[in-house]
């Protein structure tokens, strides 16, 4: 259901490389209109600083705001047709804390772009789009001592959900 680029490591690193590809996500006509470039990995590396709620959740202003951005550059690629931006079959947004889906929502809203589908990652398993933007949040500088401490993203089961959700770009 995915690019062979975006399988291939899930595969290998959760799969013992016995998943295999379909047929149909190997031709070249598999490919969608939102698409930011060719490539089936975007990373955006964001300067901003984790904090925390009244609930102890995480969140990331700065991601959220960056979030936006990315949404506004593929709702021009889409030419300004909003239904195919927010349908939760071309576009999904992930997350591994609450506090950051709430953050989101509220900037994607103040932008008047709040029917883009939000979910967190265990929400979102079994679940697909054709462009997902993970939402990491942790700004941290973790020592590999200290990588337990990564909460959400130590667990291989929420990563594994978060970088499979994607067909054509994540």
């Amino acid at each position: 259901r995915m690019r062979p680029e975006i399988s291939a490591f899930a595969s290998e690193r959760f799969y013992d490389s016995a998943v295999r590809d379909g047929d149909n996500v190997q031709l070249s006509q598999y490919t969608s209109g939102c698409v930011i470039g060719r490539l089936p990995f975007v990373f955006v590396d964001v300067v901003g600083q984790e904090e925390r709620d009244s609930t102890g959740s995480y969140y990331n202003c700065a991601e959220s705001q960056a979030i936006v951005l990315i949404v506004r550059r593929m709702l021009e690629l889409a030419g300004g047709d909003h239904n195919k931006v927010s349908n939760s079959a071309t576009l999904r947004v992930i997350t591994f804390y609450q506090g950051q889906l709430e953050t989101i929502q509220q900037e994607l809203y103040n932008a008047n772009l709040g029917n883009v589908t939000v979910a967190t990652v265990d929400s979102s398993q079994g679940c697909e789009a054709d462009v997902v933007i993970v939402s990491f949040v942790r700004s941290q500088q973790l020592s590999a001592s200290e990588a337990s401490k990564a909460g959400f993203l130590s667990d291989d089961r929420r990563i594994n959900v978060a970088l499979t959700r994607a067909r054509h770009q994540l």
